[in-house]
């Protein structure tokens, strides 16, 4: 992650409720794109994240 923190939303959309935040280079399993938005698994938790902010 290239931020202090990440939102991990339920949906790919900045109004999708929040799951959790992610630190600063938590690592995280892609399992796929829609739009600007990257869908991971961090932990036991899989949600949605805005692309521009991963590496």
């Amino acid at each position: 992650m290239t931020t202090a923190a990440l939102n991990l939303r339920a949906e790919p959309s900045t109004s999708g409720r929040l799951i959790m935040t992610l630190a600063k280079d938590t690592r995280v399993n892609v399992l796929g794109t829609q739009g600007g938005w990257t869908r991971v698994k961090a932990g036991s938790s899989t949600g949605w994240v805005s692309s521009d902010y991963l590496r």
